[in-house]
């Protein structure tokens, strides 16, 4: 399974909602200053910032596919995962009102 960039995750998650979602690519002096504007300390919002320019970078990834054999089974990707669910929950919203009591179509 490949790694996603945030930029693929906006795409899938708009792929399965149906709603455009978009990722902003901000630098990482733009995301600090932003945690900071939000009220994290600058310590930690220069370690975040820190953090992701890291993950951007690859030093976080790892592929050594010890989830799949920890649950023996191959692991799957967002789309395959989160497809199923997002028809379950519009499934069942589709068929209740607001107050719990099932709707006819």
């Amino acid at each position: 399974m490949m790694a996603l960039t945030l930029g693929e995750y906006a795409e899938t998650l708009s792929g399965l909602g149906g709603e455009p979602i978009a990722y902003v690519d901000e630098s990482p002096a733009e995301y600090q200053a932003f945690l900071e504007s939000v009220g994290l300390p600058e310590p930690i919002a220069r370690v975040m910032a820190d953090s992701d320019v890291a993950v951007e970078r690859g030093y976080l990834l790892v592929e050594s596919g010890d989830l799949g054999r920890l649950i023996g089974r191959p692991t799957t990707g967002l789309a395959e995962t989160a497809l199923p669910i997002g028809a379950e929950v519009a499934a069942r919203t589709s068929t209740r009102s607001s107050r719990g009591r099932k709707v006819t179509s």
